[in-house]
């Protein structure tokens, strides 16, 4: 039986940023000379810092999103400037209370990779 994935739906605050990182491997030679290539399957991975203001409606059924997925069940969410969605997994994530049922959500995605 195929695993079905959630997705992750709500929409980031301009305050975000992404973080992108190529894994390649080097071979470097005595005469200065160095050959590189792509490290596996997956040669890039991204980790999105997403930021959600807003009352408590809001931001609470994305903190219950993430504390079902426990830090290690990967979802779906498809970052900007994407085609395609990817699997991501949030550890840890940051929430802020800033008065008058007004809270802040700061979550970090780490792609994950599935085969």
């Amino acid at each position: 039986m195929a695993i079905v994935y959630d997705t992750f739906v709500w929409c980031p605050s301009t305050q975000s940023s992404a973080d992108g990182t190529f894994s390649t491997l080097t071979a470097q030679f005595g005469d200065g000379y160095a050959q590189e290539a792509g490290n596996g399957l997956h040669t890039e991975s991204q980790n999105w810092n997403l930021m959600f203001v807003g009352k408590s409606p809001t931001i609470a059924p994305i903190l219950n999103f993430i504390k079902i997925h426990q830090g290690y069940r990967a979802f779906l969410w498809t970052p900007p400037l994407s085609d395609e969605p990817r699997y991501y997994k949030v550890k840890t994530y940051s929430l802020n209370p800033s008065g008058a049922d007004v809270f802040s959500l700061s979550l970090t995605f780490t792609e994950a990779f599935k085969p």
